[in-house]
């Protein structure tokens, strides 16, 4: 059976190629939705859900903690405007220049927190179902842009159980990709809707665009590649040809391109006054990385992203991707021919499709902003997520090719089976692979297991797994695991924390003070090492050492109740008992809750009564 409005032809689905350049190419009539859309749906659903429904019976893992469990301004409405005037992570670092600035974002884990309290279950159903209607999303921009609904929902189920996606769907906290891409594909959607119409709602459906890109935007900074897209897109398929010729027709075409662009463009500036306000800048750098290294390593990073889509094989979540600090024909050169190999095939195909042309542009466009290596903590440049939202665009290519290899004219089999053919292959080979890398999202243990069996060498898996037996008390089995990270890089602040941290639990307080000094040394912003360390010196009787390092990270993270309590705990013992009830009492006033500070303020007062 033939769909409606599905286009025929030759490479990807080429029509009448070459009227594009004597007329300007014109998008086929958009396809009127009938059940056949319904059904492509309803099965996206069912097949997301079966893929991934292991995932709602998970634990909270890695970046969960402190961004659900632990983060105070999820208790109340009122936090909500502090997350449009600080970076997204002020709360655990109020000192630190901050990168990330996400307010829809800390809005959403807000609404969650309020709907669902802790419950793993319901926030894990909850991104999976940002997940599956950021798939619906996508499926009605392939629509748009291939004109054949097969070909859009061959693209939309390799969006959908694409196993690069298992990182953003099967974990919380991967929810700002689903979250941002459901906002952003659907305001181009909404764009389109509204382009060269003569509804009289399309003003309505242009705000809404707008709308809708700005809550892209302040979700994650990757949809700032939005306006580009609408660009190429006008571009590629202008709704009028020029009437001039030579430069004056290139410079016309451009003004006609850019003008549909103007009022994103005020959105992202207004967005972008904004971000400098709240974070102090556009960007921060968190790892400083010469030009030369930084330079020499985009060729990996690229392709080491671009493969992931390509052939989805041996995916964690953390991977061993050091800096390329000295180029070679393995770490440099092969990557880059990788990476032309890929951009010369997809420039030919481009230039006989406008569609594949748009496509390519999803693509690679989005890939261009993880060139910001500095932007990245170390070890940590490459990750699946990274790849959702330019997943789009390799899903249209994926619809184009399907669409063409259907139709093509050499194929013996008929239309219909060739079709039902493509669908089951891709759906239980992508599905199959997703069913498989979900499970190591299961909990932390199974998580950063998996990330050092792939990925040894990376710092951060190993200091996470350490943690994690750390959080469970086996204080004695992760003390040797940070020991193993310092031996390789004695300068991590963060290794240097964690077991400074351990070895105060274990008892071990001279030594702690060691690495917790150290760490300080490393990373004079962090709070809870000045915390942590003014206690190792209160148990080793170096009282006055110990008020200063408590003052110290007061004076970093004020809002910290525990810390109040811990200072006025040694001021006690100390004999200055003013400034102990002091502390007690800001204790008290941050956190209410605290019995062991009311506790204490209680004790001082009998012992005031019985003098």
């Amino acid at each position: 059976m033939r769909d409606e409005g599905a286009v025929h032809g030759d490479a990807l689905g080429i029509e009448r190629a070459h009227q594009d350049s004597a007329v300007g190419f014109r998008p086929s009539k958009p396809l009127a939705w009938g059940r056949a859309d319904w059904f492509w749906l309803s099965g996206l659903a069912l097949a997301i859900y079966a893929a991934y429904f292991r995932a709602v019976r998970f634990e909270f893992v890695f970046d969960d903690r402190p961004l659900i469990l632990q983060n105070p301004l999820l208790l109340s409405w009122n936090s909500i405007p502090r997350f449009f005037t600080e970076h997204l992570v002020a709360f655990l670092h109020p000192h630190s220049q901050g990168t990330y600035y996400r307010p829809i974002l800390s809005m959403w884990l807000l609404i969650n927190r309020k709907a669902w309290a802790l419950n793993p279950l319901a926030w894990h159903l909850s991104t999976l179902t940002l997940h599956v209607l950021a798939t619906f999303v996508v499926f009605m921009l392939a629509r748009r842009i291939l004109a054949c609904r097969f070909g859009a929902g061959l693209a939309a189920l390799v969006f959908a159980l694409h196993p690069a996606h298992v990182e953003s769907a099967a974990w919380v906290m991967g929810l700002p990709d689903p979250l941002m891409t459901l906002f952003a594909v659907l305001a181009l959607v909404l764009y389109l809707r509204a382009r060269g119409s003569e509804d009289r709602n399309r003003l309505l459906w242009q705000a809404a665009s707008w709308a809708l890109y700005g809550l892209a935007i302040l979700t994650k900074e990757v949809a700032l590649v939005l306006p580009f897209l609408i660009f190429t897109y006008e571009w590629l398929f202008p709704l009028a040809p020029s009437r001039v010729h030579g430069r004056r027709k290139l410079s016309a075409r451009f003004l006609q391109a850019l003008r549909p662009v103007l009022p994103f463009l005020v959105v992202t500036a207004i967005y972008l006054v904004a971000r400098w306000a709240a974070i102090g800048g556009l960007s921060h750098a968190v790892t400083p990385i010469p030009w030369r290294t930084l330079v020499a390593t985009w060729p990996m990073v690229l392709w080491l992203h671009l493969r992931i889509l390509l052939w989805p094989v041996g995916l964690c979540a953390f991977y061993d991707v050091p800096y390329v600090t000295n180029p070679g024909f393995a770490n440099c050169a092969l990557p880059l021919i990788a990476l032309v190999a890929c951009g010369l095939f997809l420039g030919w195909v481009s230039s006989k499709s406008p569609r594949a042309a748009f496509a390519t542009v999803s693509l690679f466009l989005p890939m261009l902003l993880l060139l910001n290596l500095r932007v990245f903590p170390e070890g940590e440049i490459l990750h699946d997520r990274f790849m959702y939202f330019p997943s789009v665009g390799f899903a249209l290519l994926m619809g184009l090719g399907a669409e063409a290899l259907v139709t093509s004219k050499g194929l013996k089999l008929s239309t219909k089976i060739a079709r039902a053919a493509l669908v089951f292959a891709a759906g239980v080979t992508l599905g199959v692979a997703t069913f498989h890398y979900v499970g190591f999202w299961a909990n932390d243990w199974t998580l950063y297991g998996r990330s050092l069996a792939i990925a040894p060498g990376n710092k951060l898996a190993a200091n996470n797994l350490a943690s994690d037996l750390a959080d469970q008390g086996r204080y004695q089995e992760a003390i040797p695991l940070y020991r193993q990270i310092l031996d390789r890089d004695q300068n991590y602040s963060l290794a240097n924390y964690n077991l400074g941290y351990c070895l105060y639990k274990a008892g071990m307080y001279d030594e702690a003070a060691k690495y917790l000094t150290h760490a300080i040394a490393l990373n004079p912003s962090e709070a809870d090492a000045y915390m942590f360390l003014g206690m190792a010196d209160f148990r080793s009787g170096r009282i006055p050492q110990a008020i200063r390092c408590l003052q110290k990270g007061i004076d970093l993270n004020p809002g910290n109740a525990r810390y109040h309590f811990v200072l006025g705990v040694v001021l006690r013992s100390h004999g200055d008992l003013p400034a102990a009830r002091q502390e007690f009492t800001a204790a008290v006033s941050l956190n209410p809750g605290l019995s062991d500070a009311r506790e204490q303020l209680a004790q001082m007062d009998q012992q005031q009564r019985g003098k």
